[in-house]
């Protein structure tokens, strides 16, 4: 077979692809994964080897859209837009950087690879593992590139008041690689009606706040959390550029930053939304990196539902 899918868990998957695999087989095989996990195809023409996606927000009537676009040869950009219109094959407000070479797969269908697949109707996002060079996410950033939806926790962020609760971000940048052309999230517009370069954002933890000078491998914890004597799972709050708070994304989570590696599993007790609670279920996830890896250590380490 061209391609071949294997179940993870509840909310992961991986797709590997032979050398020489048309990028259509490849298209069709992550739209079933990801039509599996709550999101529906919304325009099958959103351009050249491109394909829609949208899935309900958790505030029950809006929705956030995603363009997998396979169009540039050897890669995969992950386009996360406010609107879509499914007639005229074009979107409103489209998240930055989503072409930059950072924030891209890479999908080499000159050779073989595995697509991770992370996706549940409140997140979608991807990370690609070549076979002969071993890279890992882009030639830059080992990271995983997707949309990620932000839970609406400040009570003045109600669906009336009509900002997009969701963002697209790169766990590498995230990571290791914040910069003022490089930001922690980006969003399709801000509280202050920003759009395209205009629409970054931060990312806060109990631990501290990004910045031009804070990294969020600087304040990432590299030991056991003291009150019980286990790795950390913390939960990461978005933040709009006038450092208004919005709410927890969804789904990802900051871990120590020295244990484990990437697509190692680990409980993690959850609410009912896989939301960090310490009095939760215990849940699944897998580490993904958050950075560059220097001497096998990746500068930050994450959490996905597995």
């Amino acid at each position: 077979m061209a391609t071949l899918t294997t179940n993870l868990g509840p909310n992961s998957a991986v797709v590997a692809f032979a050398q020489s695999t048309a990028v259509t087989d490849i298209m069709d095989a992550i739209e079933a994964v990801i039509v599996a996990h709550g999101w529906t195809i919304h325009d099958s023409s959103a351009g050249a080897n491109a394909r829609c996606y949208k899935s309900q927000n958790a505030d029950g009537s809006t929705f956030k859209y995603v363009v997998l676009d396979f169009n540039t040869a050897l890669t995969l950009i992950i386009k996360v837009y406010e609107t879509w219109d499914s007639a005229l094959h074009t979107g409103t407000n489209l998240c930055g950087l989503h072409s930059d070479v950072e924030f891209t797969q890479q999908v080499n269908t000159n050779d073989k690879g595995l697509i991770y697949i992370y996706v549940s109707s409140r997140w979608m996002a991807f990370i690609v593992k070549a076979y002969s060079t071993a890279v890992l996410g882009s030639a830059n950033h080992t990271g995983v590139t997707g949309c990620f939806e932000i839970a609406r926790d400040n009570p003045e962020d109600t669906v009336a008041m009509g900002y997009p609760c969701f963002c697209f971000l790169n766990t590498g940048v995230l990571g290791d690689g914040y910069s003022l052309s490089k930001p922690s999230l980006l969003l399709p517009r801000t509280h202050a009606g920003n759009t395209g370069t205009s629409q970054y954002g931060d990312v806060s933890t109990i631990f501290g706040k990004t910045s031009l000078t804070l990294k969020t491998y600087n304040f990432c914890p590299t030991t056991t959390n003291p009150w019980n004597g286990l790795d950390w799972a913390i939960s990461m709050y978005a933040h709009g550029p006038s450092n208004e708070v919005k709410g927890r994304l969804f789904g990802l989570k900051l871990f120590t930053r020295d244990a484990l590696f990437f697509m190692d599993k680990l409980k993690v007790p959850c609410d009912g939304s896989l939301h960090y609670d310490a009095a939760g279920t215990l849940t699944d996830h897998f580490i993904v990196p958050g950075g560059n890896v220097e001497n096998s250590v990746y500068s930050s380490r994450f959490l996905v539902p597995a």
